[in-house]
């Protein structure tokens, strides 16, 4: 994160990555070409789409030290499967989307004894919990839906928020329009229990989803609890105490940031000037974890490619074979 002269954070775009191979383009054709003058030829046509180049072969064991050879000399980085399938796997990100070579063994997996294959069970890497946050407009919903249609890995998907009143209400006490109200309400002390047991479930869901090695892209999460709303400070308080001491933080916060005026745009929620300060609460909070910070007044396309670098760029050494 960096940061202006006023000590405020600026919104970063998601760098290009070493391994990732986000920034220059991969040559299909080029890999192909070298892994069939490898002796390793294809075993069916090359699948070609927008954001998924696919190339498949049939090998033996032994043969993949010599096609890992090949290929991490054309860009591509081993990518250990999350389970016992048979296939070895090679995959970058380039600019225009993904370039995966998945390698299937001849007779599958070798037998193994079954105190190896718990020790597989109980030592497979884990995948990725990432938390996407952001000001009512900034299309969390739209970029993990987009995330999980197009990165070839297991992919998981939850939704942590909770429905929030209508911003068209009349604002009380001649607050701004769109702004949380700061009175007590009953409601939200008899719901904290329930918010609790809600919270704990779905977050244990989540973990033991991660452990299996799938990246799980959270819309919103409860690391958001007692910042933002219209609830009591005391709920708010105690909110953050869970948080802080139940759950389990997440592996990588992200931040989708507009300015409010293009929030306000987009989803006619709140006001451009209460969004902006939702974005300066989100900044602050994403900055102090090491956070990422991507500007979102571009393409969506543009914001799913960012976010996929960075996921890939941190999945990456936990996976490598």
């Amino acid at each position: 994160m960096s940061q202006t002269a006023d000590g405020s954070v600026s919104a970063m775009e998601s760098s290009e990555h070493d391994g990732a191979g986000a920034g220059v383009p991969l040559d299909a054709d080029a890999i192909e070409l070298a892994l069939h003058d490898a002796g390793y030829p294809a075993r069916k046509p090359t699948q070609r789409s927008c954001r998924l180049t696919e190339i498949d072969l049939w090998a033996e064991d032994p043969d993949t030290r010599g096609i890992s050879t090949v290929l991490t000399g054309t860009g591509l980085a081993p990518f250990r499967s999350n389970r016992r399938s048979g296939h070895r796997f090679w995959m970058a990100l380039d600019a225009n989307g993904w370039v995966k070579v998945d390698a299937k063994l001849r007779g599958g997996e070798s037998p193994a004894p079954l105190f190896r294959d718990l020790i597989w069970l109980a030592t497979r890497s884990r995948g990725l919990v990432v938390a996407v946050v952001g000001a009512d407009g900034a299309g969390k919903s739209t970029v993990i839906e987009c995330v999980s249609h197009t990165m070839p890995i297991d992919v998981a998907k939850a939704y942590l928020g909770t429905k929030r009143r209508s911003s068209s209400a009349k604002p009380a006490n001649g607050q701004e329009a769109g702004s949380p109200r700061s009175s007590a309400n009953w409601r939200s002390y008899a719901g904290f229990p329930r918010w609790v047991v809600r919270t704990l479930a779905a977050l244990w869901t989540i973990e033991m989803t991660a452990r299996k090695g799938a990246v799980v892209l959270c819309d919103r999460h409860p690391i958001e609890a007692g910042r933002l709303g219209d609830e009591p400070r005391a709920v708010k308080l105690a909110k953050r105490v869970v948080v802080r001491l139940l759950t389990p933080p997440p592996d990588l916060v992200v931040l989708l940031h507009a300015p409010g005026e293009v929030l306000f745009a987009r989803k006619g929620e709140h006001t451009p000037g209460y969004l902006d300060k939702m974005n300066q609460v989100w900044a602050e909070f994403v900055a102090a974890r090491q956070g990422l910070m991507i500007d979102v007044d571009r393409s969506p396309e543009s914001v799913c490619h960012a976010l996929q670098s960075e996921i890939w760029r941190r999945l990456l050494p936990k996976r490598a074979e």
